[in-house]
């Protein structure tokens, strides 16, 4: 390859932005686990560790969610869909979400 020499490993010479985040999660981890769990913190994810949200763009953490919800793969992001419809995609999983919500809310009210 060229432009790989010295004594540090090639794949880092040749990519350098790699070489670059490794170190910047070294310093700045994006989740940091914690070994004792409390009981006090009420969101769950507080709960096990701390997730540095700073280093994600919105589009990158609304792409998450539409992963994690498994209504497209990363693949099916990358290959398949625009970023316009990636975005209406999870405008719509938010409606129905909200929706939901709202419905469980009610029956709620409705019991007391």
């Amino acid at each position: 390859m060229r432009g790989c020499t010295g004594h540090v490993h090639s794949r880092f010479l040749c990519y350098p932005f790699e070489l670059q985040w490794f170190f910047q999660e070294t310093r700045r981890p994006i989740w940091e686990s914690r070994r004792v769990y409390s009981e006090e913190d009420e969101e769950d994810i507080v709960k096990y560790g701390k997730l540095d949200t700073s280093q994600f763009s919105e589009l990158e953490l609304r792409m998450y969610i539409l992963i994690k919800a498994k209504l497209a793969s990363m693949f099916e992001l990358k290959e398949y869909y625009t970023l316009d419809e990636a975005l209406k995609l999870y405008a719509l999983y938010r409606m129905d979400m909200d929706i939901q919500n709202g419905k469980a809310e009610e029956m709620r009210e409705r019991r007391e």
